[in-house]
C-alpha cells in the first residue's frame, strides 16, 4: 500500500516521502496515530498545501531541540560508585543511572536517549552521546568516581 507520510517515522520515512508499506502497518499503526495518509491524488495535494506549515513546525522544532542540546552539553554529571582497590566498579554504570543524575539537576531525559557504547565498568570521564531529537544530538561529560568508603571508627 502506497501512503504519504506526514510526520518523521524511525525507520520508514521522513514527512513527504511516498512509502510502499504493508497494509496491516498502515492500518493498524500509521493511519491511527496520523502519521500517514494514503498516497491518493487528492491526499497528495493536501500534503503540498500542509507542507509549508509542517516545515515551519519542524524548523522550530529543531531550533528548540539545539538549544536543549546546548543546555545539556554545559552540563555535565557525577555517578558516585562502590569500587574495589583497582578503581573497578561493582557492577555499572547504566544509562539510567545517568538519567537519574540529570534528573536531580532539573533535566529530565529518557533513559533510551542516552547512547552508551559500552557499559562503563571503570572510574572516570567519559563523554556520552544524548539524543534530543531525531537530528540532534548532546554531548554530556559524564564523571565517574569511588565512594569513599573509609569511616571513621570511634
Amino acid at each position: 500500500m502506497k501512503v504519504v507520510l506526514t510526520q518523521n517515522v524511525e525507520k520508514v520515512g521522513n514527512a513527504g516521502d511516498v512509502k510502499n508499506v504493508t497494509g496491516g502497518f498502515a492500518r493498524n499503526y500509521l493511519f491511527p496515530r496520523e502519521l500517514a495518509w494514503e498516497a491518493t491524488s487528492s491526499n497528495l495535494k493536501r500534503w503540498e498545501d500542509k507542507k509549508k506549515s509542517y516545515l515551519r513546525l519542524s524548523a522550530r522544532e529543531l531550533d528548540k531541540a539545539q538549544q536543549r542540546a546546548d543546555k545539556i552539553g554545559k552540563e555535565s554529571c557525577t555517578i558516585n560508585v562502590k569500587t574495589d582497590n583497582e578503581d573497578k566498579i561493582f557492577g555499572s554504570v547504566t544509562n539510567m543511572d545517568i538519567a537519574k543524575s540529570l534528573l536531580s539537576k532539573g533535566i529530565e531525559v529518557d533513559k533510551k536517549d542516552i547512547i552508551l557504547e559500552e557499559p562503563i565498568h571503570k572510574v572516570g570521564a567519559y563523554t556520552v552521546k544524548v539524543r534530543v531529537h531525531q537530528q540532534v544530538y548532546a554531548e554530556l561529560k559524564v564523571w565517574v568516581v569511588a565512594e569513599d568508603t573509609e569511616k571513621s571508627e570511634s
